[in-house]
């Protein structure tokens, strides 16, 4: 087994000041990818004063440099992951359906989202906080691609997102239930943006953590850099070790649940999509959520997952094979923009 930051380790991450947060997201998105945009990143001269501001206040915690790719195999638990993804020349969706059937099966779950998304979808990021199953991990601003991304833009990848969760939580804090967007929602569920009572006041937000902990490479690439530039705040990197592949065309419902029922074991951390890019994804959960409960599994978040026991971790990123995600530095660039046709 490798080490890893524990979850004491990364809850004890020190808070960005909050001053410097608002001022980050009131710049222009155009000018995060400008000339002069770079800022402190292991010791480098820099330009970004804001951005040299939140790295002063985001101290290092001396996590280790390793990616988790599963739990401790001794407990029957697992967390299933959803990423959120959105490019910067896109605007994705979310696939409510897939909240619907955790909820009905009372399962928990972790939400990778994109600061992007995020931005696009304040009132399903707050909803997606309030609900006390779930939890929010870091999948960079537009999806960048952190096997190949400079140091500058990596940075600037996870400290927007930072940016805007805290932003949407103090949104969150001081939103009352009616405040609502008005889109339809399952009878007794909140409504996007909408929090219950239940899940109100004080109590709510002290549920939702003040920093995204965790962090789900885009296109599961990374290296080393990437991992020592997130290990250094204290950001715990997650993989998986179980692919629902629903984001290929045409994966069937049942194609899904029999892949991911096969290959699940005790820990694993099960990666799917709500964005509204996986196919059959809720429908595929209906089925896999009675069986893992029936089979004596319970479902976890991932911050939850990693409390539980030692994790299984990796100095490098891949799917199910080492260097199977090198692919797509050629399909994708830097991963912020869909490739132009051919």
């Amino acid at each position: 087994m490798g080490g890893v930051a524990s979850v004491s380790t990364v809850s004890a991450l020190p808070l960005p000041a909050r001053k410097t947060w608002r001022a980050l997201a009131s710049v222009p998105e155009r000018s995060r990818r400008g000339p002069g945009s770079c800022y402190m990143v292991r010791g480098h001269a820099t330009t970004g004063l804001l951005l040299l501001l939140l790295f002063a206040a985001w101290p290092a915690c001396g996590a280790d440099e390793l990616l988790v790719r599963h739990g401790s195999r001794q407990r029957p638990m697992l967390a299933l992951t959803f990423d959120l993804c959105e490019l910067s020349d896109q605007r994705a969706g979310f696939d409510g359906a897939i909240v619907d059937v955790l909820r009905a099966n009372g399962a928990r779950a972790t939400f990778f989202a994109g600061g992007k998304w995020m931005r696009s979808h304040p009132g399903r990021t707050m909803q997606l906080m309030a609900d006390p199953a779930f939890e929010l991990g870091s999948h960079a601003w537009t999806h960048g691609n952190f096997g190949v991304l400079p140091e500058p833009r990596m940075a600037e990848q996870i400290l927007w997102t930072q940016a805007q969760y805290e932003l949407l939580r103090e949104e969150l804090a001081h939103a009352a239930p009616e405040q609502g967007t008005p889109e339809r929602a399952t009878p007794g569920q909140a409504t996007p943006g909408q929090v219950t009572p239940e899940h109100g006041g004080a109590g709510r937000l002290a549920r939702v953590p003040e920093a995204i902990r965790t962090f789900r490479f885009p296109y599961g690439r990374c290296r080393e850099q990437a991992l020592d530039m997130l290990a250094g705040h204290g950001i715990a990197a997650v993989q998986w070790d179980v692919n629902m592949m629903d984001a290929a065309p045409g994966r069937t419902a049942q194609a899904i649940s029999a892949h991911v029922l096969k290959n699940v074991r005790p820990g694993s951390i099960v990666l799917g999509h709500a964005n509204g890019f996986g196919h059959n994804t809720a429908q595929a959960l209906a089925v896999i959520l009675p069986a893992l409960a029936a089979a004596g599994y319970r479902t976890v978040t991932v911050s939850e997952l990693l409390a539980a026991g030692t994790p299984q971790s990796a100095r490098q990123c891949y799917d199910s094979r080492p260097g199977d995600t090198r692919q797509y530095d050629a399909i994708f660039g830097d991963g912020t923009v869909h490739p132009p046709r051919k």
